[in-house]
Formats: C-alpha cells, sequence, structure tokens
C-alpha cells in the first residue's frame, strides 16, 4: 500500500507525474512491483514516468537513498533546475546524510551516461545553499579531476586554497591541472610545495621526480646537470618513504 501520510512531507511543487503512471500505480501495487516499473522505465530512459515512479516511491519511503539519486539526476538531465534545491530541502528534512546524497546522484548521472547531470546540481546547490559552498567545491574539485577539466581544476583548487593554503587535496587537484595545461614549471613548484607541507606525500615526491628524470632523458642532459641531481633528490626522498621495485628502477637510470 502506498502511505497516504509521511512523517517528512513532499512539496507538491517537486512532483511530476503522469496521469498513466498513476492509473498503473494503484493502491495494489506492492513496494517491489513499484520498484520494478521504476526501474524498466529507468532503463529504457523514459524520464517522466520513472519520475513519477520514483517520486511515489519516496512517498512510500521519504529516506530511499537510490530514489533521491535517480530524481535528481533527471531532473538535472531534463535542466530542471527548479525541482532541485527542493527535493534536497526535503532529503534534508527526512535526515539522509549529505554525502551519501551526492554520491548517490554521481552514480546515477555517471550510470544514465550524463556525468554533467551531477555536475549541474553541484552547481545549483552551490548557489542555493551557500553554507555547503566550501563542500560543494570540493566535490566539484574531485568531479572536474576525475574528467580532466584542467581549467576548472585550477579554478575550484584556488578557490578552496583561498580559504585553506594549505589543503593537500587541494594543492594536488591543482598541480595536476596545471600539468594537463602543460604549465609544467608551475606544477612542479606546487609538488615541491606539497613534500614541504607534507614530507612523506610519495605521489608529491614522484611527480617532482619523474619530470626531472624526463627532461635529463629527452633533452640528453649530464647525470651532474641541476635536473639530475633534482630527480635523483625527490626519487630518493620517495624511496626512503616507500621503498619499491619501480622507484628502484627509476634511480638506476640516474645512476653516476
Amino acid at each position: 500500500m502506498i502511505k497516504k501520510y509521511l512523517v517528512c512531507r513532499f512539496s507538491a511543487s517537486i512532483f511530476i507525474i503522469a496521469v498513466a503512471v498513476v492509473t498503473l500505480c494503484s493502491a495494489t501495487l506492492t513496494p517491489r512491483q513499484m520498484r520494478d516499473k521504476a526501474q524498466r522505465f529507468y532503463d529504457h530512459e523514459e524520464w517522466p514516468n520513472a519520475l513519477a515512479m520514483y517520486h511515489l516511491i519516496l512517498q512510500d519511503d521519504s529516506t530511499d537513498l537510490q530514489a533521491y539519486g535517480r530524481v535528481i539526476a533527471i531532473y538535472s538531465l531534463l535542466e530542471r533546475d527548479d525541482n532541485l534545491p527542493p527535493l534536497f530541502e526535503q532529503s534534508q528534512q527526512c535526515r539522509v546524510a549529505i554525502d551519501s546524497l551526492l554520491s548517490e546522484v554521481k552514480t546515477s548521472a555517471f550510470e544514465i551516461g550524463h556525468p554533467q547531470a551531477y555536475e549541474r546540481f553541484l552547481l545549483v546547490l552551490k548557489e542555493s545553499e551557500p553554507w555547503m559552498r566550501r563542500n560543494i567545491n570540493l566535490h566539484l574539485a574531485r568531479y572536474y579531476d576525475s574528467r580532466n577539466s584542467a581549467e576548472k581544476m585550477v579554478e575550484i583548487a584556488d578557490t578552496l586554497l583561498a580559504v585553506n593554503p594549505g589543503d593537500p587535496e587541494s594543492l594536488h587537484i591543482k598541480a595536476r591541472g596545471k600539468m594537463l595545461l602543460s604549465d609544467y614549471i608551475s606544477a612542479i613548484d606546487i609538488y615541491k610545495h606539497i613534500v614541504t607541507l607534507s614530507p612523506d606525500d610519495v605521489d608529491a615526491m614522484l611527480n617532482v621526480g619523474v619530470y626531472y628524470l624526463s627532461e635529463v632523458e629527452h633533452r640528453g642532459l649530464e647525470l651532474s646537470s641541476h635536473e639530475a641531481v633534482e630527480a635523483r633528490r625527490y626519487l630518493n626522498m620517495a624511496y626512503a618513504v616507500k621503498p619499491t621495485a619501480h622507484l628502484r628502477a627509476l634511480l638506476q637510470r640516474l645512476a653516476l
């Protein structure tokens, strides 16, 4: 039976329920049958019907994380931005964990082959919920990092670093963005800064060491050159923290 009343009531303004689906979803449908119908509509990209079914599922269970993720991803895909803040607010009234919700929206967006729907939701949420901007920027930075969106990686990382200049994750994202933009000097400076802040950051050491090693080999530099010295220095630092066969092999290529 579909519940008539909820502890957490949903605003009527966020409902789009197709008449045909409402007819199908009579009081005789079990929750399992509703979910099966929703899945079929979702798999066949019948978005209005999928929205209708997932809204009905949320009426039956106001904390259903998958239903939230899929409804939000579909609204974002359809550019129905006005529906997104109310849905988020309702999820919070129902005590759905924010990070879990964002993760589920991301999963749904990638699942339907439209990752930009996740980005759109984050951007809308950043404007509608100013108190969440740092958290949203962090999720955006990770998203852009995963998509190799270099300029946006640098832009969002700079926003985060303006608040917390020593944040290692933001520094890594900015450095990788600079690398993708072929601004290698800036990237290496950032990685070196990370090492000063986190002396056990092997990834930063490895990035510096490999960059200088590539310079030595591609430019045919002497093993006594500044670049070779820097390569040995940072690769040795990395090896001291995490001795691996790969690092040992890299260092052997620099042996005097």
